[in-house]
């Protein structure tokens, strides 16, 4: 059996027949930008250069260019923009477009077209921009030494295909809905996110200050959180005591083995640098070490629960330890001396002081805070109880988080399946 051309794998049942081909610039209208720098002023039309362009509606929010009333009739006299038109970047984010979904007026920057519906469904080839054929067509049409760019006539050039007018809207308007749901979990995810950040802030903005009624003997006086915990049994948790991170917490620093010498490394003991640290907790470290590597350099087996956190170049990110592992030298890790804190609390507290700890570090190469700079780094410490109720707490959101962000990577893997399978 001859296998048929020209047709998509996924196909909705009431369509058959093979696809038909069109040049780029058969399918839709394209207009160049002018190619000539504008005078700029701080408040007035923005201007949508390539940077502006992402996959989705446009934002003209982030535009950091403007220009007078009179620059921009002269810069767009030459084409009308309408809602669902396309912006498209022929340079460094190339082959991405936009869509127009706001009748807010904006002027084409260069290396910047716009796209217009001629023979086919201008939402059907937003799509197929997007599918992994036509996009490593345009990365075989493009050129450049420092960024890729493409020339408007290869990319009036470039071939694609559809099938009959209510096909490709119906094709549209399916992955308009997907899009609408990858939008909606993105939503969710951000504003799980933000009232995070919100939260962290009123737990942790505890501080002690000198009572104003008695600077003559300097008596410090606890000002509490915006947010607090009670007791299980309904009473008030104990003042917050001032302490240090090195008084409650033991501070070890990491090692590499020797790079040149093959049996220091492939072994069982995870191994870390700072690059890794992307979420909560880590399990999987990209190299592992030998115990003989472990002998031979200064790293130090540190135990599950550990909190890593990175100290050198990128300082301030952190990850707790899911096993035992070590560290290369860009860490300095935190373990909770008995009954003085939580590891966990101790996790949260280091995310919401990142800038202060920040600002403790120094380098001429790369920033850098020291394991001695980070011992004497003053804390707001709470009971165990209120902190365990803390880290919990914050635990929860953390959760919701990680699954809002699950449903919207599936999301995301789901239309790019059906990107490969729905177009030719």
């Amino acid at each position: 059996m001859t296998k048929q051309m020209n047709v998509p794998k996924l196909r909705f049942n009431e369509f058959g027949g093979k696809w038909e081909q069109y040049k780029f610039s058969d399918a839709v209208s394209i207009t160049d930008c002018k190619h000539r720098t504008p005078e700029y002023i701080s408040t007035g039309i923005p201007v949508v250069s390539p940077g502006l362009v992402r996959w989705g509606a446009l934002d003209l929010s982030e535009s950091s260019k403007q220009v007078s009333e009179e620059e921009a009739i002269s810069l767009m006299d030459h084409c009308i923009v309408k809602l669902n038109d396309l912006i498209f970047s022929r340079n460094q984010s190339v082959g991405i477009a936009s869509q127009v979904k706001t009748d807010e007026r904006f002027v084409l920057g260069q290396d910047v077209v716009l796209l217009q519906e001629n023979k086919l469904s201008i939402e059907y080839v937003y799509f197929y921009i997007q599918t992994t054929t036509f996009q490593n067509l345009i990365k075989r049409a493009s050129g450049g030494s420092t960024f890729s760019r493409i020339n408007l006539g290869e990319l009036k050039k470039l071939n694609l295909y559809c099938g009959k007018s209510d096909e490709q809207q119906k094709i549209a308007l399916f992955l308009s809905t997907v899009d609408k749901k990858i939008e909606l979990l993105t939503e969710k995810k951000a504003k799980l996110t933000e009232y995070k950040k919100g939260v962290m802030q009123q737990l942790f903005n505890g501080r002690f200050e000198i009572s104003e009624q008695s600077t003559q003997d300097g008596k410090i006086t606890f000002i509490p959180p915006t947010l607090r915990f009670k007791a299980d049994d309904g009473s008030d948790f104990p003042d917050w005591e001032e302490s240090r991170l090195g008084d409650v917490n033991t501070i070890t620093g990491g090692g590499t083995p020797s790079t040149t010498v093959e049996d220091l490394w492939g072994g069982g003991i995870q191994w870390f640098t700072p690059t890794e640290l992307k979420k909560k907790y880590v399990s999987t470290s990209k190299r592992t070490i030998t115990k003989k590597g472990l002998n031979s350099s200064s790293a130090k087996i540190l135990p599950k629960g550990t909190v890593l956190f990175s100290s050198r170049a990128t300082v301030g990110d952190v990850g707790i330890a899911l096993h035992e592992c070590t560290t290369n030298q860009g860490f300095q890790s935190l373990n909770a001396k008995e009954n003085k804190t939580i590891n966990e609390f101790t996790y949260y507290w280091l995310i919401t002081h990142k800038n202060d700890l920040l600002r403790r570090a120094s380098g001429s190469t790369f920033l850098e805070i020291s394991k001695s700079e980070i011992e004497k780094i003053s804390m707001c410490l709470p009971v165990i109880e209120e902190q365990t109720n803390i880290a919990n707490f914050l635990s929860v959101i953390d959760q919701k988080i990680e699954l809002a962000n699950s449903e919207l990577e599936k999301a995301k893997q789901w239309k790019k399946g059906l990107l490969q399978q729905m177009f030719v």
